[in-house]
């Protein structure tokens, strides 16, 4: 023990005398390991921490897949979920719930109350027992809730309670408004349970089990596997139902089978999607692991070269009789002290960029509940094991280098004999791998700014300033007859265009650039084209408009005309086209009088198979609506709105000034109308453009901090390997100027070195970075993966930054003294 506290003061004085290479070791380890377990941490707040559930690997979540035609998952019709509830044997017992906004008016208060929208779930009543969740105040649905006819009750959650109750104790037993209906509050769910995505309203589930099996509604269905019952006996078990179903009811459930998966894998898979995690892959665990990967080879260079200039000293130790492991413990003690100083940096660094990164993503409405940042045990435990780890590996390897010598070779060649051939070759390897790395990600960095650019200076055919949009939701029974919706809205957007302080207004079914309400997909039939299947023909985005829609986003026709009062239900069905579509289809042609054929579904088309030519009355610009990417179909058809009546829509103002400032008037105007009827999603178009290019900008900044990292540690390393090569190379650079050699000669020689390495690395990496530009492919917009740009600046200032890198050793080196240099010899 009394060895190992003098080591570790040997140690610490050692790199106490060399700050330089003392501090760059340190910096660059801390700086590995704070993108390490700062990635790590987003990556298991957003994919591994799941759900908190009691057991939450016994709950099962399923999918209705249906195989005629093309492969596509479903929801649960309601029947099918009852039929499963009924059959079942596996799982303690089944919950269906559908998700939905939910109007919330309280109507207790002497004042009157602006309605809240919410977003619910209407949920059988047994989901509390069956994910092991208490109410905080009341009790939870009970199964005479979900009757037919019972009473309507609800269930709130916390910050509901909190925010708009200011946490009353009397809160249950509370009569409010919900879709225009009076319900009772009959409890108040824990603070962290917003189950199943955001939720804050709870309505019970009642099933319409009398509906005809191809109608009804569908659900979404989770379980909780008995005791005992493995995952894939439970998974035979509800493919041996759907079997039996398919046989009783052909029509409806014939080749439909029940996919049985972990539901906390499920939610992680569905909110991220496919794309998603490639994404994210892409443009964090990838570039965060090849940041790492250059901190540990900058660091075990910068610890091979201490010990290897060390080995004289090394080899006088075991002269004396030291054993090799004594005289190498130091050795291990300096990686120990700088494993643990750079895993305590580290981590102090990461625990920053997770609060700033949670913080950025704070705003961000679509994050479900159960996703959180924070730095907790698991990453702990993982910045610890790669610093003391790795630390460990390289101070082990730098020892063994340094000590493998052969004692009378080092101890007659004085200074030379700290030379080694192995160690250089070794050291240029992972120096060259290194700057390989840095070249990458340095590659995605630009693609991924290149696109954030070209998405901020995008043309968006349209004028954002001055335009208010919000979203209304016509849910539960007031408005049940598409004449009712289209009343309504008519009423809101002619109130709403009657302000003084709005210059036009018009109803929609979404904005350009919103991608929290995507269009619509319409597929449509071209003339004199047979297709024998519905899914061969082809399809364009689509918007359901008022008129004057166009007047309020500031877009002028191209051609033709805009919407009127005739376009309604009973006239014959008109469309307008953009550009794109137009160009698709009638490329040398105007589009103004042509048709087209919209198809209506498969019982529409069997009654009427005329039905759904549409005559082509307008031409628009293109507008994008879409997020910013390469992979996305700008064709879109417009629709009126009286012809193609809508529950759900936005309301769309111009304003004479700032818009934000409209928000309460425009709530207050559409309260005239409907008392019960609340505003949400309330946001002018630059902050729906601003929402909408707040991921690339995110993903553009991470591979800029990432790459600036990888091109500092490469710098660090390829000038740490420089300098101790040089270093060892002094009595060499003497012998040279001695028998003539010029000072440029000297530069000369060690560039010329420095440079073929450097190409190595570069080529290498430029490899590395067109994966890199494939993976990141459906990220990227208006830049291609192959950017010839890119691929050739990148290169070149990294080989500007290498010869600065080799140039400052290289210019001291030629300065040493012919004399001094030999003077060892």
């Amino acid at each position: 023990m009394a060895s190992f506290w003098r080591d570790l003061r040997h140690a610490i004085r050692r790199l106490v005398r060399r700050p330089t290479g003392s501090l760059a070791a340190l910096t660059t380890l801390a700086l590995g390991i704070a993108v390490a377990t700062g990635t790590y941490s987003i990556f298991d707040g957003l994919v591994l921490h799941g759900v908190s559930f009691q057991d939450a690997d016994r709950l099962v979540a399923f999918e209705r897949v249906t195989l005629s035609g093309p492969r596509r998952s479903t929801s649960v019709p309601e029947r099918d979920f009852a039929d499963w509830c009924d059959q079942q044997q596996s799982f303690e017992s089944l919950i269906g719930f559908r998700t939905s906004t939910v109007n919330l008016r309280d109507t207790a208060t002497r004042e009157p109350v602006l309605p809240q929208r919410y977003s619910g779930a209407w949920i059988s009543p047994g989901f509390l027992n069956l994910l092991r969740v208490h109410p905080l105040l009341g009790r939870g649905f009970e199964p005479a809730d979900a009757a037919v006819g019972a009473d309507p009750v609800v269930l709130i959650g916390y910050h509901v309670w909190q925010r708009d109750y200011a946490g009353t104790a009397g809160i249950v037993g509370r009569t409010v408004r919900v879709n225009a209906r009076p319900a009772t509050i009959v409890g108040v769910l824990p603070k962290d349970f917003r189950f199943p995505e955001s939720q804050d309203v709870w309505l019970p589930l009642v099933l319409d089990t009398a509906a005809p099996r191809a109608e009804g509604r569908h659900l979404q269905v989770i379980g909780r596997l008995k005791d005992g019952v493995p995952l894939t006996a439970a998974a035979q078990e509800m493919s041996t139902i759907a079997r039996r179903l398919g046989a009783a009811y052909p029509e409806t459930n014939a080749g439909v089978d029940i996919v049985t998966r972990d539901y906390v894998d499920h939610i992680v898979r569905s909110y991220l999607g496919e794309d998603g995690m490639l994404i994210f892959v892409g443009s964090f665990g990838v570039p965060a692991l090849f940041v790492l990967i250059i901190a540990c080879l900058n660091v075990t260079n910068l610890l091979l070269g201490r010990a290897v200039a060390r080995g004289p000293e090394l080899a006088i130790r075991r002269a004396l009789g030291s054993g090799r492991l004594r005289a190498v413990s130091d050795v291990l003690a300096e990686a120990g002290v700088l494993a643990t100083a750079g895993a305590v940096l580290g981590v102090l660094l990461a625990h920053a960029a997770v609060r700033a990164f949670g913080a950025a993503m704070s705003g961000v409405e679509a994050l479900p509940y159960w996703v959180k940042f924070e730095i907790n045990g698991r990453v702990l435990f993982f910045a610890i094991a790669v610093g003391v780890v790795w630390a460990f590996i390289a101070g082990m390897l730098a020892a063994w280098r340094a000590s493998r010598r052969d004692l009378c070779e080092m101890l007659r060649g004085g200074t030379r004999g700290a030379i080694d051939p192995g160690f250089a070759r070794l050291s240029r390897s992972l120096a060259v791998f290194a700057l390989a790395l840095s070249c990458a990600l340095a590659i995605a960095a630009s693609l991924s700014v290149r696109s954030s650019l070209a998405a901020q200076h995008y043309d968006l055919r349209f004028d954002t300033a001055h335009v208010l949009t919000a979203r209304v939701d016509l849910v539960g029974d007031a408005y049940p007859e598409e004449g009712d919706w289209c009343r309504l809205y008519a009423s809101i957007q002619e109130r709403v265009a009657a302000r003084p302080e709005v210059v036009a207004a018009a109803i929609g079914t979404v904005v350009p650039t919103d991608t929290q309400l995507a269009p619509g997909v319409r597929r449509y039939k071209r003339p004199r084209v047979t297709y024998e299947e519905w899914w061969q023909m082809p399809v364009a985005r689509s918007a359901v408009v008022s008129p004057g829609y166009f007047a309020a986003l500031g877009v002028h026709l191209l051609a033709g005309r805009d919407f009127n009062a005739a376009d309604r239900d009973g006239t014959p069905l008109v469309v307008i086209v953009n550009e794109d579509f137009a160009r698709r289809e009638w490329p040398s042609q105007s589009a103004i009088g042509q048709r087209v054929h919209l198809w209506m579904g498969r019982e529409n088309e069997a009654v009427d198979p005329e039905a759904g030519w549409a005559d082509v009355v307008g031409l628009v610009p293109t507008l994008r609506f879409a997020d910013f990417s390469n992979q996305d179909n700008q064709q879109a058809i417009y629709l009126p709105f009286a012809q193609h009546p809508q529950q759900s829509a936005l309301v769309l103002a111009r304003t004479r000034t700032d818009p934000t400032t409209f928000t309460t008037t425009l709530r207050r105007t559409v309260q005239s109308v409907d008392a019960d009827l609340p505003l949400f999603f309330v946001r002018s178009m630059d902050q729906v453009l601003a929402a909408t290019l707040f991921y690339h900008r995110l993903i553009g900044l991470t591979l800029v901090v990432f790459g600036t990292m990888a091109l500092l540690l490469a710098t660090i390393g390829l000038y740490g390997v420089t300098f101790v090569s040089v270093e060892q190379r002094i009595p060499e650079m003497g012998v040279r100027m001695a028998l003539g050699a010029r000072r440029q000669d000297v530069v000369g020689l060690i560039l010329r070195q420095g440079v073929t390495k450097t190409a190595i690395g570069l080529t290498v990496g430029l490899a590395l970075g067109w994966g890199f530009g494939r993976a990141l492919q459906s990220f990227l917009f208006q830049v291609r993966t192959e950017d010839p740009v890119t691929f050739s600046a990148v290169p070149l200032f990294l080989l500007a930054v290498s010869l600065v890198a080799y140039l400052v050793p290289a210019r001291r080196a030629s300065r040493v003294n012919p004399v001094e240099a030999l003077r060892s010899e």
